[in-house]
């Protein structure tokens, strides 16, 4: 639904959207009733008004006592939603200036997604996929661990070529050429886990665009790979943006094999955790998460354009995703993901009303420009893409008001 108060005449323009995407779930973390909202297995975080993103009434905080597992709310909360083959994570970050992760070159665990294989109550170290989005020692991570797939009778050696009834984490060979993976003693058996980084600190100490105290918007997208013939491809595909981004992206990923070609994602799972202990006091606040089918952060740009003159800053700054934080994420109807831009006064527009909606779906109408009156001195101006993700076109419908599509 768009925004009450619209501007006169109208510019669109869209940036990085995806047609077809499905939202499955919300979080913006305004309220504690977490069960009306789908969630089970704890009670879920405390919220703070200390801490938000622009626009927003409170956020989750979680703090880590020195030498706790997990924050003090419990650390785990689970939510269920349609069986898909991708799935998309984004959600808003910040960790506390004294923030030291674990200390170790593994853990804090963070976010993950589990699949229908497995049941709704499965711990997420043993399973037959489960996926972690998160950061070690400020590098983002993504990774998998598939334990109950593992072939314990035959630890260490390479299967990818003599049977689909084998782990792609580890243990059991190099399913995709990314490595052979961990492969640990858990008890009597043996747990796995193969990870991609991003290569740098991207999460750091010192202020700046990495500054790990401030607001970053956090993404990730996973694609599960196909089965031919009941043989398992590896091409899967992972990706994981900061503040729009693109820091890891490999699209010849396997995971799974040809023993589960009916696999979906069908859970995720927000579970804190540092299994030595946290080192010291520190404190993560999450805000505004949102759980999709593929990535869905397209921007709907509507401004009362009164000059041809090149804009300044060019849009595909403004709204980049390099910036998002200078967003407004509600405006004057409180929606998340609808409100006013930071650079009113500086993108070309005539009056303070620089608007913005993500997530735009096919077919969004500007419905308060049925009453606009025709200003030929005002022409609707096009913004050509460059992302390569959409083709946006811009028309009017038969009671003359601006439709677009892609």
């Amino acid at each position: 639904m768009l925004k009450p108060r619209m501007p006169a005449l109208a510019a669109l323009m869209l940036l990085a959207a995806s047609a077809g995407a499905d939202v499955l779930f919300r979080e913006d973390f305004d309220d504690t009733d977490y069960a009306s909202r789908g969630w089970y297995d704890g009670g879920g975080p405390p919220l703070t008004t200390g801490e938000h993103v622009p626009g927003s009434p409170s956020a989750a905080e979680l703090v880590f006592l020195e030498g706790a597992r997990t924050p003090v709310w419990g650390g785990a909360m689970r939510q269920l939603f349609p069986g898909s083959s991708s799935v998309y994570l984004s959600y808003w970050l910040k960790y506390s200036a004294g923030w030291q992760g674990s200390n170790r070159p593994y853990h804090p665990h963070e976010f993950h997604f589990i699949t229908d294989v497995d049941g709704m109550w499965i711990g997420p170290a043993a399973t037959h996929l489960t996926l972690y989005i998160e950061q070690n020692e400020g590098e983002p991570l993504l990774a998998i661990q598939d334990a109950l797939n593992i072939d314990e009778a035959r630890i260490g050696e390479d299967l990818t070529a003599v049977t689909e009834l084998r782990a792609v984490a580890g243990c059991n060979g190099d399913s995709d050429g990314h490595g052979d993976g961990d492969c640990y003693l858990a008890g009597s058996t043996h747990r796995n886990g193969k990870g991609w980084r991003a290569g740098f600190t991207a999460f750091g100490d010192a202020p700046g665009r990495y500054y790990k105290a401030d607001w970053h918007l956090v993404e990730a997208s996973f694609e599960l790979n196909g089965i031919a013939a009941g043989v398992g491809t590896a091409d899967g595909r992972i990706r994981y943006w900061l503040d729009g981004e693109l820091l890891i992206d490999h699209a010849d990923v396997m995971l799974r094999t040809g023993q589960w070609p009916a696999m979906l994602f069908n859970q995720f799972l927000m579970a804190p955790y540092i299994g030595d202990g946290s080192p010291v006091e520190q404190t993560m606040w999450v805000d505004d998460l949102k759980v999709a089918t593929e990535r869905t952060h397209g921007l709907l740009r509507n401004d009362a354009i009164t000059t041809l003159a090149p804009l300044a800053p060019p849009l595909d700054l403004v709204f980049s995703g390099r910036d998002l934080a200078s967003l407004e994420r509600r405006g004057m109807n409180g929606v998340a993901d609808e409100g006013e831009a930071g650079l009113e006064s500086a993108s070309g527009s005539g009056d303070d009303d620089d608007y913005y909606l993500a997530d735009c779906p096919e077919g969004s109408l500007d419905p308060d420009a049925r009453a606009v009156v025709p200003d030929a001195s005002r022409p609707l101006i096009f913004y050509q893409l460059d992302s390569g993700l959409a083709t946006l076109q811009l028309v009017k419908d038969p009671a003359g008001s601006p439709r677009f599509s892609y």
